[in-house]
């Protein structure tokens, strides 16, 4: 599996370790840092060295991909695959993304597309997988501001955000049993579709924390990123995802989480309570030392 270090990643190896029926090879840009046991073994992998390849297909009846959160990864992608069907690889689950499909569409979703349609010519069995946008995004790239403030274009767009436990979830049910999903494109999405002002009111539920939502322009959420150092590339693409968001395109529902893993998908309610330790600098110093 590839991202195995990562937000899904992290999520997905505690589930397939569960079954002792598998041996797991995990990879990782840095495999010394992380323990292999007699199930486990992690190996060296970067998307940006094609010599890597061969550590993660030789010997895999199963091959879970995470394309990496960058520009045009098709053509590694697509050499991955080449490896992979010349070493008889029994099934491919992709992680995508839900709006892969939208047109005219948005750039994170057409390169997403691509590698959809590369994994379909490629001969091998496959599982295409669209999960909505995380929930742990409000704790990293889309987390509020010091004044707790979630600045961000979306206007009164509703989106049904999906816990990255429950897509891992799916994907796990997937790679321990393949049969029956050779060509389906399953949709993932969270229990509820919600605009950034119940986002808000959900987190300050958990954290006793003011925090709300105030929507930018376009333009302001591009100097932001710009400030932070993010290629023009991207700054250009995460514009595009803003327009999709304040659309409300992502904001429809699916029951693949449950029918999949037979239990509901997680609620942003208790998503914030769990991780409301992680918003908790953005309590008042007053409030924060009333016990």
């Amino acid at each position: 599996m590839t991202g195995a270090t990562g937000t899904i990643g992290r999520a997905l190896l505690p589930l397939l370790q569960n079954d002792t029926t598998l041996t797991i090879r995990a990879a990782t840009r840095h495999p010394h840092r992380q323990e292999s046991t007699e199930r486990l073994e992690w190996v060296r992998f970067d998307w940006d060295a094609p010599d890597d390849i061969d550590e993660i297909v030789m010997g895999v009846n199963r091959l879970f991909i995470l394309p990496p959160p960058a520009t045009h990864p098709l053509p590694m992608i697509t050499r991955v695959l080449e490896r992979a069907a010349a070493e008889g690889v029994g099934h491919v689950v992709l992680l995508s993304t839900l709006g892969a499909d939208f047109e005219p569409g948005f750039a994170f979703g057409r390169w997403a597309r691509e590698g959809e349609h590369a994994v379909a010519a490629s001969g091998l069995p496959y599982t295409v997988l669209r999960p909505n946008s995380y929930m742990t995004n409000f704790l990293t790239t889309q987390r509020p501001d010091p004044d707790g403030a979630l600045r961000l274009p979306w206007k009164d767009g509703a989106t049904s955000f999906i816990d990255p436990a429950d897509a891992a979830a799916v994907a796990a049910c997937v790679l321990r049993r393949p049969d029956g999903h050779a060509g389906a494109t399953y949709e993932l999405t969270g229990p509820e579709a919600l605009d950034l002002g119940a986002v808000a009111a959900a987190l300050s539920a958990a954290t006793g924390a003011p925090i709300h939502y105030r929507n930018v322009t376009l333009a302001d959420a591009a100097t932001r990123l710009t400030d932070r150092g993010v290629p023009d590339a991207m700054v250009t693409a995460f514009g595009e995802l803003h327009q999709v968001m304040a659309s409300g395109a992502r904001r429809r529902t699916t029951d693949t989480v449950l029918r999949m893993t037979g239990q509901p998908p997680r609620t942003f309610a208790a998503f914030a309570a769990r991780h409301a330790d992680a918003w908790r600098e953005l309590v008042p110093s007053e409030t924060a030392s009333i016990s």
